[in-house]
């Protein structure tokens, strides 16, 4: 039983956790694209996502870099249509689960190194215009 005189909050992590998240190989096949490789040293990546996730390069900016680390695998309009592709869709019963939570009065909140392009995906139709039930 809940001891009513604390609040509750459950904070949840949203990739791999609320947000299925897919392979690079996986990404490039539904954003209707063969896999290429190299797309870059996995440590050029690990860096240009960092700086991503952190917001010390736009997206533009990055799409390009990662462009160019590929050696031409990708261009960076090929490189955002992967991006966009690797959190798509929220994993099955998430949704539900934060909706039984709200119903129980326990509040959620979600702590997260999900970068701006990802963010706008997951919360927006288009870039701009909010989720229906938002």
């Amino acid at each position: 039983m809940r001891d009513d005189s604390r609040r509750w909050l459950v904070c949840f992590d949203l990739g791999g956790v609320l947000v299925d998240i897919t392979t690079w190989a996986q990404a490039s096949r539904d954003a209707g694209m063969k896999h290429r490789v190299p797309l870059a040293a996995d440590d050029v990546q690990r860096e240009l996502v960092a700086r991503l996730d952190l917001g010390a390069i736009d997206f533009e900016s990055w799409a390009q870099a990662m462009a160019n680390a590929s050696l031409g695998a990708y261009s960076a309009e090929e490189v955002k249509r992967v991006h966009h592709a690797l959190s798509h869709k929220e994993h099955p019963g998430a949704w539900a689960l934060v909706t039984e939570l709200h119903n129980l009065g326990i509040a959620t909140a979600c702590l997260s190194n999900t970068n701006f392009a990802h963010w706008m995906r997951l919360v927006h139709r288009d870039g701009d215009r909010p989720l229906e039930g938002q």
